[in-house]
Order: C-alpha cells, then sequence, then structure tokens
C-alpha cells in the first residue's frame, strides 16, 4: 500500500463500478512500515483512506488477534498497533462461540456510524451442482446479545455456569410445545429468578431462533426443530471432559453427536438449499 496505490487505483478504474475491496490480511501489504508503531500504520493506511474516499468505495482489512487475546477488551485484541482499529469507522470480530465450539459470532467492537446487532453462523459443507464439495456460511435467525468483549473473554465461572444451565434447562421446558412468544418466556423467567442476560446466553448457546410472527407480529422464540427432535438431542448429547483455566471443568459437545452438520444441529433445520 506504501508503494502501490496507483496500481490499486489503476484496478478500480479498469473494473469499473467497483463498491469493495477486501485486503487480507492488512499487515501483509505495509511494506516496511512497523506494524506495531502508530505512526507507521497511520502513515500507511492514511492514503488508502482518501483513495476509498475520492472513489466512494468500502475497504475491508482482515486482520487476526495477538496472542494475549482473551479476557480483555476486543479493541485491544487486533493484533499489531491499535492504530488499526483506530483508523477504522466500523471493527468487527469474528470468534467461536464460548458456549459452543462449532459455531462462530460476528459481532461489532467498534462502530463510528451505526449500531449493528451481533449475529451467529455455522460454517457447513454443501455439493455443488457440478458435484463439487465447497463449504457454506449459514447464519442463523435473530440477533446475538453477547457484546465483543464478551465473546472473546474468559470462560464463565461455575457459579454463571450453573445460571446458565439452569435458564437452558428452563428454555427446553417453556419451548418443548412450540413457539412461545418473547415477552411471555422473558416474564416467566424472571419469574423463575432468571435474569435477562442469563436468559439471552442460555438462549444463544442452544440455538434459540428469534423471529417475528408475520410482518408486524410479536417476536416469537422456539427451537428451529420438531419439539420431539428437540427433547431428543438434549437426551442424547454425550459430553466430553474439557478442561477449563483455573482447575475447574467444562464440557463441550462433540462433532459427532451433532451429526455432522445433518438434522440434528438445530440451527440449520429450516435453511433453504443455495440457488447457486
Amino acid at each position: 500500500l506504501t508503494e502501490d496505490l496507483a496500481k490499486l487505483e489503476a484496478a478500480l478504474c479498469d473494473v469499473g463500478e467497483v463498491r469493495l475491496v477486501v485486503v487480507d490480511p492488512i499487515t501483509a501489504y505495509l511494506g516496511g512500515s512497523d506494524t506495531h508503531k502508530t505512526g507507521d500504520v497511520r502513515a500507511a493506511l492514511a492514503p488508502l483512506q482518501e483513495l476509498a474516499s475520492r472513489y466512494r468505495i468500502a475497504v475491508v482489512a482482515v486482520s487476526h488477534f495477538n496472542k494475549s487475546a482473551g479476557g480483555g477488551k476486543s479493541i485491544n485484541a487486533v493484533t499489531g498497533s491499535a492504530a488499526f482499529v483506530a483508523a477504522s469507522r466500523a471493527t468487527f470480530i469474528v470468534t467461536k462461540d464460548p458456549d459452543n465450539p462449532l459455531r462462530r459470532l460476528l459481532i461489532e467492537a467498534k462502530n463510528n456510524l451505526a449500531q449493528a446487532s451481533g449475529l451467529a453462523f455455522t460454517v457447513v459443507e454443501t455439493v455443488l451442482s457440478n458435484g463439487i464439495k465447497a463449504p457454506r456460511v449459514v447464519f442463523e435467525d435473530g440477533t446475538v446479545e453477547l457484546s465483543a468483549d464478551q465473546a472473546i473473554g474468559e470462560p464463565v465461572r461455575d457459579c454463571n455456569r450453573s445460571a446458565v444451565n439452569e435458564a437452558t434447562n428452563f428454555l427446553k421446558a417453556e419451548l418443548a410445545d412450540g413457539p412461545v412468544a418473547a415477552k411471555d418466556v422473558k416474564a416467566n423467567a424472571k419469574s423463575a429468578g432468571i435474569s435477562d442476560k442469563t436468559l439471552q446466553r442460555a438462549a444463544d448457546g442452544v440455538g434459540v431462533l428469534k423471529r417475528k410472527d408475520g410482518f408486524q407480529g410479536a417476536w416469537v422464540w422456539s427451537f428451529a426443530m420438531a419439539p420431539n427432535r428437540v427433547a431428543e438431542l438434549f437426551a442424547d448429547m454425550p459430553r466430553a471432559p474439557l478442561p477449563a483455566k483455573g482447575g475447574q471443568d467444562g464440557h463441550v459437545s462433540t462433532v459427532e453427536n451433532m451429526g455432522a452438520f445433518g438434522d440434528g444441529w438445530p440451527s440449520l433445520a429450516k435453511k433453504p438449499e443455495p440457488s447457486e
């Protein structure tokens, strides 16, 4: 970027009607700049920002977490200088769900332009019309209530884990017969002594769908499969021990018992096949 920005501009003109430029990873295109020095990073990014403004294009700069990421502020987890985050209009993280290693979270860490809700997705295998197997991103319905700091933070302590487990059991019973109005779920949870934050965390952990019932209808919560399959999923799911920090034992579901992304995977039950 420090030497070849004119070539990028020429490519924009040759292609025409460009709306998005992706630099992946941004640290590989800074020449001799020291990626840990604020002055060097800003000097390298400023001309790119000017180019983006002049051509009215969006630039997505992909980076990675540093080795010390976890338990701190998400904006400090980006590798290199803090200038990478400071120079951007919006910064989003992609990380594993702390309660479900097969699930990924896309959550804003910083946004100067708007406020965006978090999203959850999984990567599944699909077969194209020509027989080639390829990965496909499948986003879940609804939003994720976790903040970026919570998503990369330390594992939940035992007391919080017990609360989440209690909320999970509550949701299994509450939604066993089908969709329930979100306001009723929250009201019943409050009566049972479950906080809204814990309820949301449990809902995200077990793949509860949050959607509107009709164009102007109320929000409803449900599982993404038939009620009898929900019971089977929770009843048959083996648990594998997973050592956690602080000497505490956690548990994580194995890939095999999730059906290798088959009909046992709750977030995929009602997803359409790709059009292309």
